[in-house]
């Protein structure tokens, strides 16, 4: 017979799946239930820890198992629910005994460092708060203890698990606790690399100054660094190469933030597409998919950073007219003022890449496209691999002119160097 925190941790998630089904009174029910359970005990807090613990733990192994990241799992109920919820979650992955076991690889463990880091300084995490070691089900009291109320915590806690319960799989970027035990993970070829820790160091000085000339002289480095990069990658035709000699092509999720995230996620698009790194978007949870080359994917990361600091830059400073300037009028223009700029940084990186091959073809007296096909190739078939179902979906139309021409004049004056990475971008 199950014992009774076995009992009470089905309580919590038959509430857990009431709240993904957006059924408050099947909510409601399983608190009663919960409070009718402990209503004799001392200590409920203590009691309903554990079954807490083993409903989240159930809830984060499939969400470990359907490609979930620990960041990326916060920052999703975080979006939906708000910062409470938010930190009942951090909370449970910290402590989630899956998700903190040996083995795991270092980019995974990086994150829990972060979540472990935002618990012992988040306003839930009362001063008394352990900085490690613990029964697993402790940071249950621990929230008690800061917001007073068990009630109160453990309708927070059924909340946050229903989002849990209603997050969808996604593609695998690493492996997952149960695969942990199995061989070392290896990072990809090209992470890591000396040079573009350069550019991204260039581009962040751009991004911190408030001197237009001098932004625009470490944007021009940055990007001469990234060609530089590119050409020195690929293989001349009849190497037998497939035209980058680091590595094959793997993926990286990129969280686009609000607000405006989905005009953001066009400027990311259009910087990939000009750099053979095929952009995967997903709107509900406003994360964009890159799959390309190691180094490609590395610069597109850069330089989607460093633009849209730029974009955002000029985006305030803009005024639009007086009429127009609150409300959702204010915000149609600047939705308009990013799809504008993402299309003509866009044209821009196209017509400076395509020059580029141009010059390396007459440099080299070849053409590049066979090289360029077979890269291109090879990415296509590393996201039919990642999603096998992939549809093209209808972006939001523009609604506000004055928005549009003046993220196009923005996108003019944007500082992109000398060119984009050579042999990005051959005509098909």
């Amino acid at each position: 017979m199950p014992d009774r925190t076995d009992h009470l941790a089905s309580l919590f998630v038959a509430g857990a799946r009431a709240a993904a089904a957006r059924d408050a009174w099947g909510v409601d029910a399983a608190i009663d239930e919960l409070a009718v359970r402990v209503a004799g005990d001392a200590d409920p807090a203590g009691v309903l820890g554990p079954s807490a613990a083993r409903a989240a733990a159930a809830a984060l192994e499939r969400l470990w198992e359907s490609g979930w990241q620990p960041a990326e799992v916060v920052r999703a109920v975080r979006r939906s629910s708000g910062p409470r919820h938010a930190a009942v979650v951090t909370e449970a992955v910290v402590a989630d005994p899956a998700a903190t076991a040996a083995g795991a690889p270092p980019p995974w463990r990086a994150q829990l460092v972060d979540l472990a880091a935002a618990c012992a300084h988040g306003a839930s995490a009362p001063p008394s708060r352990p900085t490690s070691g613990g029964a697993p089900h402790g940071w249950f009291a621990l929230l008690v203890a800061g917001a007073g109320s068990w009630v109160e915590v453990t309708g927070t806690v059924i909340e946050a698990l229903g989002v849990l319960v209603g997050l969808p799989a996604l593609a695998p970027l690493l492996p997952p606790p149960s695969a942990w035990g199995r061989g070392a993970w290896v990072a990809p070829e090209g992470s890591g690399d000396p040079l573009l820790e350069k550019v991204r160091a260039l581009l962040a000085k751009a991004e911190s100054t408030a001197f237009a000339p001098e932004a625009a002289a470490l944007t021009a480095k940055a990007q001469e660094l990234i060609r530089r990069h590119a050409l020195d990658g690929v293989d001349p035709p009849g190497a037998g190469g497939a035209g980058d000699g680091r590595g094959r092509p793997s993926p990286r999720r990129l969280a686009v933030d609000d607000p405006y995230a989905d005009a953001k996620s066009n400027l990311l698009a259009a910087i990939g597409a000009a750099n053979d790194v095929r952009c995967v978007w997903h709107a509900d949870l406003a994360t964009m998919t890159l799959v390309g080359f190691p180094a490609d994917v590395e610069g597109v990361e850069a330089l989607f950073t460093s633009l849209l600091v730029q974009a955002s830059r000029q985006m305030l400073a803009e005024r639009p007219s007086a009429d127009r300037g609150r409300g959702g009028a204010l915000r149609a223009y600047r939705h308009a003022f990013l799809l504008a700029f993402a299309g003509r940084i866009g044209e821009r990186l196209a017509e400076a890449a395509a020059a580029g091959t141009r010059a390396v073809e007459a440099e080299r007296s070849e053409s590049m496209l066979p090289v360029l096909a077979d890269r291109r190739a090879l990415v296509d078939a590393a996201v039919d691999d990642l999603f096998p179902r992939l549809r093209t979906g209808r972006r939001r139309r523009v609604s506000d002119a004055e928005g549009w021409l003046a993220g196009r004049a923005a996108a003019d004056e944007a500082s992109l160097g000398p060119a984009p990475p050579l042999l990005r971008r051959a005509h098909r």
